[in-house]
């Protein structure tokens, strides 16, 4: 999962809020995510943890090759 936000838009919060607006939406049933975020994805692995929601961290070392 990721959100292309354009470069001089970055760092505004646009993720997060794309991201509350999908999890929160009483439009959509969402009871659970599933994501694959590459290690270096910070920006990313930020707006998931900092969600308030349950979060699960693996690390497969196929992604390290």
């Amino acid at each position: 999962m990721a959100f292309a936000i354009r470069d001089d838009w970055q760092h505004q919060g646009l993720g997060t809020h794309l991201f509350k607006r999908l999890s929160r939406s009483p439009a959509v049933c969402i009871r659970q995510f599933h994501a694959d975020v590459l290690p270096q994805n910070s920006g990313m692995l930020k707006i998931f943890h900092r969600s308030g929601l349950t979060t699960e961290t693996v690390t497969n070392d196929a992604w390290s090759a």
